[in-house]
Parts: C-alpha cells; sequence; structure tokens
C-alpha cells in the first residue's frame, strides 16, 4: 500500500530495488514507474483481522491446488524486463498467483491472477487510482477492493478486449463471493465482517383498508 513518495524525487532501477536493505528501521517501499512510495505505518488491528479471515479462507480453498494464496509483504514484480530501468514492485495485502513460472525466489514475477487491497484511511487513495492503475495497465486478472469501514467488498475484472477493469459487483456483509479468475476461491464475507452491523428492514407498506 504506497502512501508517499520518497523524499528525493530520484527514480530507482530494478538493481537499485534489489540492493536496499531488508528493510531498515521497519521501512518498506514500492516502486512505480520507478518512483518508490513509502509504505504506510503498521496497519490498524481491523486491517489485520480482515487480512488474517481472508488468507485462511482462500488457503483452505486451494489446499492441494496450483494456485497459492500471499499476504503482504511479498514483492510482485509486475514490469517486465525491458522496463527494469523504471521497473513497478508491488506489495498488495494478498494475491493469488497460479502460474509455476510466477514463483521465483524473490516473489512474484507478472501479474496475478487475484490482487486483494485492504483500505486503510492512509491507503484511500493509493488503492484505488495509483495501484488500480498499474494493477490494470499489467494484466492483473482480478481485483478486489475490501473497504473495512463500510464492510465491502468490490470485485474488478479484466476485461481482455479493452485491458481495462470493469467492476462486476460490491458485496456486503451478509454475501459470499466467488473468484472470476480462480473459481476454486468463495469467500464468505459474513465471516470477513462479523461485525457488520445489520441492514436496516424495509417495513411493510401499510395494507389498504378493507372495503365495508
Amino acid at each position: 500500500m504506497g502512501i508517499a513518495k520518497r523524499a528525493d524525487d530520484q527514480t530507482y532501477t530494478y538493481d537499485d530495488y534489489l540492493s536496499w536493505p531488508q528493510w531498515p528501521q521497519g521501512e518498506r517501499y514500492e516502486l512505480i514507474h520507478g518512483e518508490a512510495f513509502a509504505m504506510s505505518p503498521a496497519p490498524r488491528l481491523v486491517h489485520q483481522t480482515v487480512s488474517g479471515e481472508l488468507f485462511a479462507q482462500i488457503h483452505s480453498a486451494l489446499k492441494d491446488k496450483p494456485c497459492r494464496v500471499f499476504a503482504a509483504p511479498t514483492d510482485v514484480k509486475l514490469s517486465p524486463a525491458n522496463e527494469d530501468a523504471r521497473p513497478t514492485v508491488v506489495q498488495p495485502d494478498l494475491l493469488v498467483a497460479c502460474a509455476e513460472h510466477l514463483f521465483t525466489e524473490r516473489g512474484i514475477d507478472g501479474p496475478p491472477e487475484l490482487v486483494i487491497e485492504i483500505l486503510s484511511p492512509e491507503t484511500g487513495f493509493a488503492d484505488r487510482k495509483r495501484k488500480f492503475g498499474v494493477y490494470q495497465q499489467y494484466g492483473v486478472g482480478e481485483y478486489w477492493i475490501v473497504d473495512i469501514d463500510e464492510h465491502v467488498l468490490e470485485v474488478y475484472l479484466r476485461d481482455e478486449a479493452s485491458g481495462s477493469f470493469l467492476r462486476l459487483d460490491a458485496y456486503g456483509a451478509t454475501d459470499s463471493v466467488t473468484s472470476r479468475t480462480v473459481p476454486e476461491v468463495t469467500v464468505d464475507l459474513a465471516r470477513v465482517f462479523p461485525d457488520a452491523p445489520a441492514r436496516p428492514t424495509t417495513p411493510p407498506l401499510p395494507r389498504a383498508p378493507k372495503e365495508r
């Protein structure tokens, strides 16, 4: 979840990124087209709780399957080798990757099938704008945005014809969501948002008076 641009306004290569210490004083960075963005401080407890529940459900669904789920911090190098002078390397909250060639010693090399970002007040712009754009640009198959304050999960699916994300739907705390790109994965949002307030019920319309 990249937040603030690094202070020096410098651009970095992929070799620069690989040479950075792991990580000084708890600092972590993402690269977006070679520009370094500092990761947010430790997220809220509710963020970690939601992330943990999503990971647990997805991990269980993928048991004995070729696809694998990873949680942050896992490097995902979205940009191809010919862009290593100004690379894009991100660390999504959660991701699912299936193709064996994507798995490397450093992390994931290429666009995953599914990326999940959990919004926080500090990361809303990055997740909805900056990272939305790079996930779309580099061919991520499906993008879930989880709003923990509104108890909503939004689903965006890549349209192969246009290369753009299409917003499929938004799901609430009483729904289940099945991934389009990894159909083995179904998430029960009642377990993800156990403290969500009950939806208000609409009172029935008054009956018309009976004719005498």
